[in-house]
């Protein structure tokens, strides 16, 4: 269930899911004015939550072509609001396309690479940083120009690491990803360093990576356990068994949204 806390609005319900596939993935804009969600069967509608009622806009229609139960969609706000980036199907036989839209006039301002799993934008909102099976990549982002690769890294080959997370941090450029063998890396864009944090691997496939918002610790999450690394120290500071790999900090970074194995926050 989608719940707006300070609306105090049970947005699940005003989101007509039977008749065009399951609510995939979501995003808030920064200022939580606006709600950004894709589908399974290939919409992405866009949530105005100032108004009353709550006005729909479509960014992208139904896609007939394919069945997409099983689709890796993302959407993603620029740090500023403005803009809307997700990925799009082009048909039975494409991969995945990187699209970014004006989330004011709604028009489409710049097209990406294909077969990006997973992506976000820059602190500065100025690069688009994704990765795909084999490859992290930053890509510039101009509006009203097709996205530019500015800088990658090679990540591996391995199937497992199709779905691996990656976190992009809030205030600078740099770039965590993870690993199924419980790796941890770091990749810096503008200098192309990658540091790997041998060390101090887990035990599990990771599953799901989140910075605080004050960039000051990376949450790492596994199928049953979440690990606590602090950036300035470089050393794990917690781990929390038995947890699900749904986690989200609060605002000012000082709280922890954990979900349990009961059902429980």
């Amino acid at each position: 269930m989608l719940f707006a806390l300070q609306q105090n609005l049970n947005l699940s319900a005003m989101l007509p899911h039977d008749a065009w596939g399951w609510a995939e993935a979501v995003a808030f804009s920064p200022d939580g004015k606006l709600l950004a969600v894709s589908h399974t069967a290939g919409q992405i509608s866009l949530y105005d939550l100032t108004l009353k009622p709550i006005e729909e806009r479509i960014l992208v229609g139904l896609d007939t072509t394919s069945d997409h139960a099983t689709s890796r969609t993302q959407v993603a706000f620029s740090p500023d609001g403005r803009y809307i980036a997700a990925t799009v199907h082009n048909g039975p036989d494409s991969l995945h396309e990187v699209a970014v839209w004006d989330s004011q006039s709604l028009e489409l301002v710049a097209t990406g690479p294909e077969g990006w799993n997973q992506f976000a934008f820059s602190a500065d909102g100025e690069h688009l940083i994704g990765r795909d099976r084999t490859r992290v990549s930053s890509w510039k982002f101009a509006p009203g120009h097709p996205l530019e690769e500015v800088a990658s890294t090679v990540i591996g080959d391995d199937s497992n690491l199709a779905y691996a997370p990656m976190a992009v941090h809030p205030l600078d450029s740099l770039v965590a990803y993870g690993s199924a063998e419980g790796l941890i890396n770091f990749w810096d864009p503008d200098s192309g360093e990658t540091v790997s944090l041998a060390d101090e691997r887990v035990n599990e496939s990771i599953v799901h990576l989140t910075f605080s918002p004050d960039g000051t610790t990376l949450a790492i999450s596994t199928n049953s356990s979440l690990h606590l690394w602090n950036m300035a120290r470089r050393e794990m500071v917690g781990t929390i068994q038995d947890v699900l790999p749904m986690v989200a900090f609060s605002r000012d970074g000082q709280k922890l949204l954990v979900a349990q194995r009961d059902e429980s926050l």
